[in-house]
């Protein structure tokens, strides 16, 4: 019965064990949904947007993942909070210093940068700004540094360009005066400041020649200095206009904006993200209409400047492994795991069979002590036969299980005490009556 109870008992357990196991696996992997927190910054700009537009492309579905914004002030404050480990995701400009603990999830937008000036302009480039008055499109603080950048890399004096933030009725007043010379501008292609500055200027002379746009020169040797930037190619007509603009393709400098995630971020939940983005571009379109640009990074460049999670990578390269392909994996190692309780129960069942054999062994002996000390009429040579059955099936036990740890002496003990009361039998039964 004790044998029973105690393979009962662990098998029991094994068995609890695992189906709870099982179950909670199988409610994480079909059911198991993340709320991210993302950083982005300030209230009014582009991630805090794009961000309430996430959540509302997917409101109605309830999908694994959902967003938590944290307005931060600026870009750099949004790497902070990352670095901080406040937040698990968060919104950044490529030409902010990223956390040493960011990955990249995706590109979200590429901003062109470059000049507009009026059609009849004899600017021809940043190199020819000095002494000119620049509006400044207005925006983060880091357009104007990277303005200063890139006067500095043509050779221009930041000091001899006058400058002042422009924009609506304000920048089309200051063209009709002739009190600007040229608009420094970054933004998408497309919808975006940049279209909203050329139609200010068009504005400002109706009848006049169509402003242009003005690329930044050398932008590939700009990025060699700064690999935080990339240059992107400008089709003719990207800014549109009934006279297109540009009037030709070319090449510009651009930044771009990232979905940057903690590297402690799960593969499988980065993998996700990666895709609910890529694959919903058309729908975040609709509310955000630079969303058709969210694109994957370059998988096949091996030192980024900003690094790609592993995550990421397995869902752009198709390494990624699926819900079910996971749960098989998890399956198999709950099977070992199981594998290993079974074999353990099985070891202790056997010890404890072992165990009850050598005390039932022990009881006998004692019974048959008993008898021969207490019945005169017991056959001492049935007792011998029943010893001899008991020592052969010990010295089995030990045979097979060298290793048990039972005490020998107490059982050389006992047999020498049977020994003993078998031979006093023989002999009182040899005594003439």
């Amino acid at each position: 019965m004790r044998l029973r109870h105690w393979r009962m008992v662990l098998f029991g357990f094994a068995g609890i064990f695992a189906a709870i196991f099982m179950g909670l696996l199988g409610i994480w992997l079909f059911s198991a949904k993340y709320t991210l927190s993302i950083a982005a910054g300030p209230a009014d700009g582009y991630g805090t947007r794009f961000v309430a537009a996430l959540n509302e492309a997917f409101k109605p579905e309830e999908p694994r993942i959902r967003f938590k914004p944290l307005v931060t002030a600026d870009s750099s404050a949004s790497a902070k909070a990352l670095e901080q480990d406040k937040v698990d995701l968060a919104i950044l400009r490529s030409d902010v210093r990223p956390p040493p603990n960011g990955l990249v999830i995706v590109i979200l937008r590429r901003d062109a940068v470059g000049l507009l000036v009026p059609g009849k302009s004899d600017i021809k480039g940043f190199g020819d700004l000095a002494n000119k008055s620049v509006a400044l499109l207005p925006g983060s603080h880091f357009n104007t540094e990277l303005f200063d950048n890139l006067l500095a890399f043509h050779g221009v004096d930041a000091k001899t360009v006058k400058r002042e933030t422009l924009s609506g009725n304000a920048l089309t007043d200051a063209l009709k005066k002739k009190s600007i010379d040229a608009v420094f501008g970054i933004g998408p292609l497309g919808i975006g400041p940049l279209v909203d500055a050329l139609a200010d200027m068009r504005r400002a002379d109706p009848r006049g020649k169509a402003p242009v746009f003005l690329p930044v020169d050398d932008a590939s040797g700009y990025v060699k200095a700064h690999p935080a930037m990339e240059t992107l190619d400008v089709p003719k007509g990207a800014f549109g206009g009934t006279t297109p603009v540009p009037d030709d393709d070319d090449t510009t400098l651009a930044l771009t904006w990232r979905l940057i995630a903690k590297d402690t971020m799960l593969d499988a939940v980065a993998g996700e993200l990666a895709r609910m983005l890529i694959v919903s571009k058309g729908r975040l379109s609709l509310l955000m209409p630079t969303a058709h640009q969210i694109i994957a990074p370059d998988t096949d460049d091996k030192s980024p400047y900003l690094p790609l999670h592993p995550g990421a990578a397995a869902y752009y390269n198709d390494d990624q492994e699926s819900w079910i392909d996971r749960f098989e994996d998890v399956f198999y190692l709950v099977a070992m795991f199981g594998s290993i309780i079974a074999s353990i129960g099985a070891g202790a069942a056997g010890y404890f069979r072992r165990h009850n054999h050598r005390e039932a062994d022990i009881k006998d002996l004692a019974i048959l002590i008993h008898t021969l000390a207490t019945d005169p009429n017991y056959d001492p040579d049935a007792a011998e036969k029943q010893l001899n059955a008991l020592v052969r099936r010990g010295l089995t036990l030990r045979a097979s299980h060298p290793d048990d740890l039972d005490d020998p002496q107490i059982m050389s003990l006992v047999l020498s005490e049977m020994r003993h009361q078998i031979a006093a039998r023989r002999a009182m039964l040899s005594k003439p009556s």
